[in-house]
């Protein structure tokens, strides 16, 4: 992945849009010091660069029961990158990354009932070759929700709630 080089502007942009993705280009503008044209253009450069990205993110426990699950992963070494691009095609998985510590993977994902996520284990997960073995980790009680960007991916951000 090629790296962007911002400046203290792009840098004021980028902040006050993490404060509110809604601002208009004259609120940012005011906010940064700077005239409209140089908003535009920067976050014109912005998301082309992909250094920033607009999409909307869905608190599905607002319009339904919606169970948050993180996966882990032993997998066998000479099938990670397989696995992974086994795992990532899933539909409920949101988000799937290689790590370090007594796991080779972790994988993120939302399901609407307990049966939805056992089904899922059952047919999807299962078949996968190279997996070892899982531990599966569902989400009781929130304490502090978040976003992350995620790169190259279309399911490439997540709001756990």
């Amino acid at each position: 992945m090629e790296r962007y080089h911002i400046d203290e502007t792009d840098a004021k942009i980028i902040a006050a849009l993490d404060e509110d993705v809604r601002s208009t280009y004259t609120a940012l503008a005011k906010k940064v010091n700077v005239d409209l044209v140089t908003v535009r253009r920067r976050l014109k450069k912005l998301l082309k660069s992909g250094v920033i990205r607009l999409g909307v993110l869905v608190d599905y426990s607002r319009i339904g029961p919606s169970l948050h699950v993180l996966f882990a992963f032993n997998i066998r070494s000479n099938d990670v990158d397989s696995v992974l691009q086994e795992i990532s095609k899933l539909q409920q998985i949101r988000w799937v990354t290689s790590v370090t510590g007594r796991f080779d993977a972790i994988a993120l994902a939302r399901f609407s009932s307990y049966e939805e996520l056992g089904d899922f284990i059952h047919n999807d997960l299962n078949p996968i070759k190279g997996i070892l073995r899982s531990e599966t980790f569902v989400f009781l009680r929130r304490q502090k929700s978040f976003y992350s960007p995620l790169e190259n991916s279309s399911k490439d951000s997540f709001l756990i709630t």
